[in-house]
């Protein structure tokens, strides 16, 4: 199962919506995604019933505001503060994705005409894998990274994927 995440965009819902249209077009099989669950309110995604989970709040990226949930009640703990911070009485909003027991991201870079890809491993045992210590190798590009990338720069989304596998 493959996750996507544009390190430049603060609108998450409208990136997704972008790459669910892509999907719909190509497939699930040729555009994995990583179902998400937006929610204009912590107290809207307390029927969410798939643990463990991972729940993102507001805007941010590269692991801030983002926490592992593994039962019910952590979800409860976690709305909870949420709604201690004013999230719900902005035009903030939060997530819920099934987590993923990633042992790897991949990083794919399109710049012009030029490829790279690299994988990223998490050295310091943390489930977030940007989070911690950190191995970055750069790995061959396939066919498979080269068109994901080609489809989401073809949509003028972002042209930088990080693909957690």
């Amino acid at each position: 199962m493959l996750t996507f995440n544009f390190t430049s965009s603060q609108d998450k819902p409208w990136v997704f919506a972008h790459l669910l249209q892509l999907q719909r077009r190509l497939g699930k099989e040729g555009f994995p995604l990583v179902e998400q669950t937006f929610f204009p309110n912590p107290r809207d995604m307390l029927a969410w019933q798939r643990f463990p989970c991972v729940l993102k709040a507001g805007h941010s990226h590269g692991g801030k505001a983002t926490a592992k949930l593994d039962n019910p009640g952590a979800l409860q703990d976690a709305a909870g503060l949420l709604c201690g911070t004013g999230l719900s009485d902005s035009t903030s909003y939060c997530s819920l994705e099934p987590y993923v027991d990633a042992k790897f991201d991949i990083h794919i870079q399109k710049i012009g005409t030029n490829y790279k890809a690299f994988m990223r491993k998490s050295i310091s045992g943390n489930w977030k894998t940007n989070q911690g210590s950190a191995m970055l190798e750069q790995i061959p590009m396939t066919e498979k990274y080269k068109a994901w990338i080609d489809e989401v720069s073809a949509v003028k989304i972002y042209s930088k994927i990080n693909l957690g596998l």
